[in-house]
């Protein structure tokens, strides 16, 4: 209960600006700054002897699922992005990647087994069930979202 209590407390608004005002300046902030930084460039470093097939739904540990749109002949420099991508090398390219839309979801088929060491190790593999599953009810909760805000938009 009392956890409850403490969650409540830390989600009120005057509660919030506290903590992000005793962030401000720190090492915290500043991580989460390069975070959000690296995935506003929609890029994935992928092993360029293993690359994936663009246009397709993958799962990744970064950014949930994806598809990916390109890939690039540029390497990844791996001290630049050694806190976001730590296993990174010069064996590996950049792909962009845009989020998945849920007809993206709907048309991919699960993987039949849970992804392995490797899989993980690269960065990518095909979705599971579980994890199709919960991206398709994210999909569907965005596309309407940005559905009402299209109604509201138009109606006077």
């Amino acid at each position: 209960m009392e956890d409850i209590e403490e969650a409540a407390k830390r989600a009120e608004p005057e509660e919030r600006r506290k903590l992000a005002e005793a962030r401000k300046g720190t090492d915290e902030e500043a991580k989460a700054k390069r975070r959000t930084s690296e995935r506003r460039k929609k890029r994935l470093p992928v092993p360029i002897n293993d690359l994936p097939l663009l246009g397709r739904p993958v799962a990744t540990t970064s950014f949930g699922i994806v598809v990916l749109t390109e890939i690039t002949d540029e390497f990844v420099d791996a001290d630049e992005i050694a806190e976001h991508h730590p296993d990174s090398d010069n064996e590996h390219v950049w792909a962009g990647w845009r989020v998945a839309t849920l007809d993206d979801l709907v048309h991919t088929w699960p993987a039949r087994t849970e992804p392995g060491e490797y899989e993980r190790l690269r960065r990518w593999w095909q979705p599971t069930f579980d994890e199709l599953r919960v991206a398709r009810s994210s999909a569907k909760s965005r596309e309407r979202r940005r559905a009402n805000s299209h109604s509201d938009e138009a109606s006077p």
